[in-house]
């Protein structure tokens, strides 16, 4: 069931996002999954998943008040857990979990994590 109920406007520039599946090729476990993007401003075009994948009431909550969003980071060749406003309204972002740690994952452990609802 898509977590909008339409496309979302990006708070970037103020136009609606487009919709698009990742590619089945994905490898931080978002094969095949729904999104919205835009390509404002040179951005990479992300804005957010169109799912409830990675939402949990014990996440940080966002600056929009709601939990945000579980998702898989990868930088400097290490994948980390970095969690999103859920439906990319606000620019939160953090590495901190809600215990305030940071987490770094194997990349065997996402198809767990997927199972689990984290991500």
């Amino acid at each position: 069931m898509p977590y909008f109920s339409g496309p979302p406007t990006c708070r970037l520039c103020g136009e609606e996002t487009t919709h698009g599946v990742t590619n089945s090729t994905n490898t931080l476990g978002n094969a095949d999954r729904p999104y919205y993007a835009c390509r404002c401003e040179g951005r990479k075009g992300f804005f957010s998943f169109d799912d409830y994948r990675g939402i949990q009431d014990e996440n940080p909550p966002c600056n929009c008040g709601r939990p945000s969003r579980c998702v898989v980071r990868s930088m400097l060749s290490e994948l980390y857990i970095e969690f999103l406003c859920a439906t990319g309204v606000c620019d939160f972002k953090t590495l901190a979990g809600p215990d305030g740690s940071q987490s770094i994952i194997h990349p065997a452990d996402i198809p767990e994590l997927i199972d689990m609802g984290r991500i």
